[in-house]
């Protein structure tokens, strides 16, 4: 049994429009593929750009109030010692006068006076004009206030001093610090 030949022809000829049909959606497939590939590394790249514009903006931001403001730039923060005595530690850091000098401070530790044997006094740390840290003992008096801070000077902590005190406990320091992210 012999197929007509107009039927064979039909049936290769649609078949051929089906496999061009085929060849053509792969294709389209191929190219979405490559755009969606293309589109998702676009999106990672332009988020990586817009992470680095943040990051150069808040550098800036950072930069611009170094230069028009004063205080802490980092560290600096007064600690009492681990096991507790009359010293404090002071952190190295960076820190920024009024009159604009900048000082990188070293470590450092502080002795602080001897208590008064009947009241409580209020002493201060602070960085001097010449980025020295700089320790002030207040009066002691029933009730005492901390000693104003010498001119060109930046107040780091005040720490309260206990009657009779023997050691500085981390309860008796209060930052005062004036960042210059404030």
């Amino acid at each position: 049994m012999s197929l007509p030949r107009a039927g064979v022809r039909s049936d290769f000829r649609r078949f051929e429009e089906l496999n061009f049909d085929l060849d053509e959606l792969e294709a389209n497939l191929t190219a979405l593929s490559l755009g969606l590939s293309i589109q998702v590394g676009n999106v990672e790249n332009l988020e990586t750009v817009a992470t680095n514009l943040v990051d150069a903006i808040n550098e800036l931001l950072t930069q611009i109030k170094e230069k028009t403001s004063y205080g802490v730039v980092s560290g600096l923060n007064v600690t009492a010692q681990d096991v507790p005595n009359m010293t404090v530690n002071v952190a190295e850091g960076t820190i920024y006068m009024q009159n604009g000098d900048r000082f990188e401070v070293d470590t450092d530790v502080i002795t602080v006076d001897t208590a008064d044997t009947t009241n409580a006094r209020k002493d201060i740390i602070y960085v001097n004009s010449t980025g020295e840290i700089t320790y002030l003992a207040g009066t002691a008096a029933a009730v005492p206030e901390a000693p104003s801070t010498p001119t060109g000077g930046l107040i780091l902590a005040e720490i309260a001093v206990a009657a009779n005190a023997t050691a500085i406990e981390t309860a008796n320091i209060t930052d005062k610090r004036k960042t210059i992210t404030n």
